[in-house]
């Protein structure tokens, strides 16, 4: 899956020019700027930018537009018409404002493992695309998958063997799935169906300790990065989607 990205910079004053229908806008970055992170902001307001103050958002359409002050006009000057054009537009600026407002769901420790590369065997980083194909087998939660890749297990404590038994709810299908030493992560196995919504129960057999997870599998048609974050937020996929939103828009604002 290719993670594309459209950036719009502005650089001067936006002239305040408002369609009928005003589109809306969240703040993803707002660090030396008058705005909160998650705020909503419709676009036939007036928006002020001071001089040196930068904002990052994001439209309906999915565009980010990191913005540079001074600027004294309105954010649909800058996106026009075109920015109202999606359908779900709404549900992609109310999500990502959602998303940045809640706080952590509890998954990334196995990740932060993997990225910390101190076990001989991890990945030294993950990038946008292995972020949507891993699955921390042993922390309970609801994990969105790219539809094209099969899932990926992960798991802590990477220096020990591990055995887990894997489940499925519905239909009981079993798996049994082994982590070498210091290993921190191994393919789903090939004897258990991944299917979209359902949920799995994994069992470690060394502790007993049993987790239970969801999976969905995240459509190839969605219109932008940002209707997939949005998308994965309305899912429950917390903590992938604010992952992939700190890449998606760092990626696409670059100075």
């Amino acid at each position: 899956m290719r993670w594309q990205t459209s950036v719009t910079c502005a650089f001067a004053a936006l002239m305040a020019v408002a369609p009928a229908s005003a589109a809306e806008f969240v703040v993803v970055d707002a660090a030396s700027a008058p705005f909160q992170s998650g705020q909503v902001i419709k676009g036939s307001e007036p928006f002020v930018l001071p001089v040196g103050a930068v904002v990052t958002v994001i439209g309906e359409t999915g565009t980010v537009s990191k913005l540079h002050g001074p600027i004294n006009g309105t954010l649909d000057a800058l996106a026009g018409a075109s920015a109202a054009a999606s359908g779900d537009g709404a549900n992609v600026v109310a999500s990502i404002s959602k998303l940045l407002q809640s706080g952590s769901a509890g998954q990334g420790k196995a990740l932060l493992t993997i990225r910390g590369a101190a076990v001989p065997g991890m990945r030294p980083q993950l990038d946008a695309n292995t972020i949507v194909s891993v699955v921390e087998v042993l922390t309970p939660g609801t994990y969105c998958i790219a539809a094209t890749v099969q899932p990926v297990l992960v798991r802590e404590r990477a220096a020990e063997f591990r055995t887990v038994r894997l489940t499925d709810a519905a239909t009981g299908k079993v798996a049994i799935v082994e982590f070498p030493s210091h290993v921190a992560d191994v393919p789903w196995p090939a004897g258990l169906a991944v299917t979209d919504g359902a949920v799995y129960t994994a069992e470690a057999y060394d502790s007993g300790e049993t987790q239970e997870f969801t999976l969905y599998r995240i459509p190839t048609d969605l219109a932008s990065d940002a209707h997939r974050i949005a998308w994965m937020v309305q899912r429950g996929c917390l903590d992938q989607a604010r992952s992939l939103l700190q890449q998606f828009a760092s990626a696409s604002t670059n100075p």
